[in-house]
């Protein structure tokens, strides 16, 4: 058995490796939270109705007593007890499981995914991107699992979208990787070799759209050399991407939906940016007046980039003032005042 240790996940790139809280099943909201730690109890799975975990597996694949779940200090690992269909993981059968947030885990015919406290965090931004149906449901779980394996250069990322991809590219390699770790956007006239050497150990960001001359030969060096630099491409569509998307081997490719698409849920992606904004600012809430986020929400929006930035500074403005908040911005008390006249929202 290879485990996949939070340790070589941490070395590697992935930062979310705080104790999983909970094991659910793919794809769905079928959940199975895990014991409190302090109490030093092993626990069972499997299907049986004397399991501490009694899980629900259809194709009947699962084992009575299936596995047992044991707390070692500071994780919990699954261990396999002689059951029927055994357990697996990266597609390989083990006898034991070491449960790290992100790690998939099949008994029988169910596929349970381990989640801590910060991958729920991921799940809830990378919801925010993609949507909140349940229609979405396999598609959040699927670019999960893209996150992970684009952080532990297993392969490289492509964001597909409307409006400026850059800073989501940059808040997805914080949640994953980290601040400390380097990430450089790559405009077109830049040169990408020298930028995939500063960018060891990090992120590389470009457009597929308008890339550097030299961005064919820097994806090259990066697959092929030892610099673990991970290689994010965005652009408007898969077509604009696909020439170049192409050269990156192992790829996770995440679509955006337009903005127009999900019209409905426009306030609550108001509200939900708005949270983080009031979060960077240091406040428990967001300070919203009963009708912000409608109004906000009734801008157009270039895409999802943009909405965040107007919430960004709708919050300045609603916790700071006019001249504290346009001076926390960054632009002028002007500036923050006729934006929000425009949009209705009065000072």
């Amino acid at each position: 058995m290879v485990p996949l240790s939070t340790i070589t996940d941490q070395q590697l790139g992935w930062r979310i490796v705080d104790p999983v809280v909970r094991l659910r099943a793919l794809e769905t909201g079928e959940l199975y939270p895990l014991p409190d730690p302090a109490q030093r109890v092993d626990a069972v799975l499997g299907s049986g109705g004397a399991s501490a975990l009694q899980l629900h597996d259809p194709s009947g694949r699962v084992s009575h007593r299936h596995a047992r779940l044991a707390w070692d200090g500071q994780r919990w690992a699954l261990r396999d007890l002689e059951s029927k269909n055994g357990l697996w993981s990266d597609g390989v059968q083990r006898q034991t499981i070491e449960l790290v947030p992100g790690v998939e885990v099949r008994l029988g015919g169910l596929t349970l995914l381990a989640e801590s406290i910060a991958l729920l965090r991921l799940r809830a931004l990378v919801a925010r991107l993609i949507g909140w149906s349940d229609d979405q449901r396999r598609e959040v779980d699927r670019a999960l699992r893209g996150l992970r394996d684009a952080a532990l250069l297993r392969a490289s990322l492509v964001l597909c979208g409307a409006g400026d991809l850059v800073p989501i590219a940059r808040r997805l390699h914080r949640e994953t990787l980290g601040p400390d770790r380097p990430f450089l956007a790559c405009g077109p006239g830049d040169r990408a070799g020298a930028l995939l050497r500063r960018a060891r150990d990090g992120t590389l960001c470009a457009s597929a759209r308008e890339p550097p001359e030299d961005l064919a030969e820097a994806i090259e060096a990066a697959l092929t050399t030892a610099c673990a630099t991970r290689l994010t491409l965005h652009a408007p569509d898969a077509l604009a991407a696909s020439p170049l998307g192409l050269h990156l081997g192992a790829t996770v490719w995440l679509e955006l939906p337009s903005l127009y698409r999900r019209r409905a849920e426009l306030p609550r992606l108001v509200a939900e940016a708005a949270e983080d904004a009031a979060a960077e600012l240091g406040q428990p809430f967001a300070p919203l007046r009963d009708g912000d986020a409608e109004r906000l929400a009734a801008s157009p929006f270039a895409g999802l980039a943009e909405l965040h930035d107007a919430a960004r500074r709708l919050v300045a403005l609603r916790a700071l003032g006019t001249s504290a908040g346009a001076a926390w911005l960054g632009i002028t008390h002007g500036a923050l005042s006729r934006w929000a006249h425009r949009r209705g929202l009065p000072a």
